[in-house]
């Protein structure tokens, strides 16, 4: 150990550089690619926890996010969102439609009211969703949404379905390509019977 300091010192006085072999792993660059068109034919995903089941492009793919969520992906986007999860990357997923379950407990509170206890929500409309009542309303947090929220048949979740809007001609648009897997995604959704 004496002997390992000495040379230590000596390589500082004269001014020479010990360099150690680095084992640091490269972080691997996420491309990004043009958002893929949906196909045609569909294939079911199904939730067992909020027994729920919903029908996505067949070329699309979806991620899980917690216990309460799920993402849809264009097969490009997906390939970006596990690079970035593989690399554990601090940023957004990309652009996605997204169905996530969050606790209720709705006493006599109408929908709308618990929609709008959303930070910036605006509700746009009254509809219907999975055979329940739903509200259709847009958000402005980190980035804008168009959603559509309705409560599953015991009232005690409240299921959301999101599209993201994107910036142009001076105003918020759709992506005709997300309008089209959104609708896809909410005209389908249904809840399936114990």
């Amino acid at each position: 150990m004496m002997r390992l300091k000495v040379i230590l010192l000596g390589a500082a006085l004269v001014g020479m550089t010990i360099v150690a072999p680095l084992n640091s792993v490269q972080a691997e660059v996420c491309p990004k690619g043009n958002v893929v068109p949906p196909a045609k034919p569909t294939r079911i995903i199904r939730n067992q926890r909020f027994a729920y089941r919903f029908s996505i492009p067949e070329n699309y793919r979806t991620m899980a996010i917690r216990e309460n969520g799920i993402l849809v992906f264009d097969p490009s986007s997906f390939e970006r969102a596990q690079c970035l999860l593989r690399n554990r990357a601090p940023t957004e997923y990309p652009a996605s439609i997204s169905v996530y379950a969050e606790p209720v407990n709705p006493g006599n509170r109408s929908l709308s009211t618990l929609v709008k206890q959303k930070p910036t929500a605006k509700i746009v409309e009254t509809t219907t969703a999975a055979n329940q009542p739903a509200v259709v309303y847009t958000t402005e947090v980190m980035g804008y949404l168009k959603n559509v929220s309705f409560l599953t048949p015991d009232r005690r979740y409240m299921i959301t379905i999101s599209v993201p809007y994107q910036y142009s001609g001076g105003k918020w648009m759709p992506s005709r390509i997300f309008e089209e897997v959104f609708k896809t995604v909410l005209s389908t959704f249904t809840f399936v019977r114990g």
